[in-house]
């Protein structure tokens, strides 16, 4: 029983730490207020988006060598 509570809790956790950063994903590149606790202020930051990072071409991957498998027979014959 308290394997499965553990279980649960992990997932819990883990579903909460997937949703704060799905939702900073989801406002990148939006302005957003910012707590400054040594100056007590609200501050509105701008994320923006790096322009070396979105205008470059992704990196050249080699192309591994791929069999055709048409048929159950190719894929026996393949991995045989």
């Amino acid at each position: 029983m308290l394997r499965l509570l553990f279980q649960v809790a992990l997932f819990l956790k883990f579903h909460r730490t997937t949703s704060t950063l799905l939702e900073e994903v989801l406002n990148w590149g939006e302005r957003r207020p910012i707590f400054d606790a040594e100056l007590f202020i609200i501050d509105m930051m701008e994320e923006t988006k790096n322009r070396s990072e979105v205008d470059e071409d992704p990196p050249e991957v080699p192309m591994r060598n791929t069999v055709q498998i048409n048929s159950p027979d190719d894929m026996y014959n393949h991995y045989k």
